[in-house]
């Protein structure tokens, strides 16, 4: 049975001042989320630690939830603060050999930018590929990687034109040269259909507060279970 569009629109408390247009920036809270963030701070204000038990299946839920979302397993998901969070823990958790290099996209959001910048005190270079008429091409990638290529980082969708990038093509591009694959995905997901597994992801980060509605603060990381081993822990964290 098809829901109108009303039922969804009540959802969302903004909707009575605005027709708010800017998800790509931040969402709205929802009521039902904003009710669930209610409870969880009433929780802790009124019982402190004796709340957990009840709490943490939720966050089993939520990464089960966001596994079947990407086509991942739970295991593949983890929580992080935002995207610049995510990236930041590819980029220095990997090992990197002076000479390596990483291939990204001139105009990319900065947070997928300065981290690979910031490699260069190990002498990896940063490779930036310019867009034709605002359009990433597959060619224009695959031609600026060589074999000291470790790592290509691209936007799902790109933030300042919208241009979605062709994941798949470019999975398969670093499936056969052997360069991993690093994915900022927070301009389309939620919108938009995404499978880790098809696309040949290896990372994946996104904050939550753009098409998945969610807080500002929370985010995931994707990390592929046969690459888990190459990626170094930047702190030792628990749950």
């Amino acid at each position: 049975m098809e829901i109108p569009l009303s039922d969804y629109r009540n959802l969302f408390p903004v909707t009575r001042h605005y027709a708010y247009l800017n998800h790509a920036a931040y969402t709205p809270m929802s009521q039902p989320g904003l009710d669930a963030l209610a409870r969880y701070w009433q929780a802790q204000s009124t019982m402190g630690v004796l709340s957990e038990p009840e709490y943490f299946p939720i966050i089993d839920c939520a990464r089960e939830k966001m596994a079947r979302l990407i086509g991942a397993e739970p295991c593949e998901i983890g929580w992080v603060q935002n995207t610049s969070n995510a990236i930041n823990m590819v980029a220095n958790g990997l090992d990197w050999r002076a000479g390596d290099n990483v291939v990204t996209v001139n105009g990319e959001f900065p947070s997928n930018v300065y981290p690979w910048l910031g490699l260069k005190r190990l002498g990896v270079e940063t490779r930036l590929v310019e867009p034709r008429q605002n359009r990433l091409l597959v060619e224009d990638i695959a031609a600026a990687m060589d074999e000291r290529t470790h790592l290509l980082s691209i936007s799902f969708v790109e933030f300042a034109t919208g241009f979605r990038n062709d994941l798949e093509a470019l999975g398969q591009l670093c499936a056969e040269r052997g360069v991993l694959f690093n994915v900022d995905a927070i301009q389309g997901l939620g919108a938009l259909e995404l499978d880790v597994h098809r696309t040949g992801i290896h990372f994946l980060g996104a904050g939550a507060h753009k098409w998945l509605m969610g807080p500002q603060g929370v985010g995931v990381l994707y990390v592929r279970k046969d690459v888990l081993d190459c990626l170094r822990p930047l702190t030792a964290n628990w749950y």
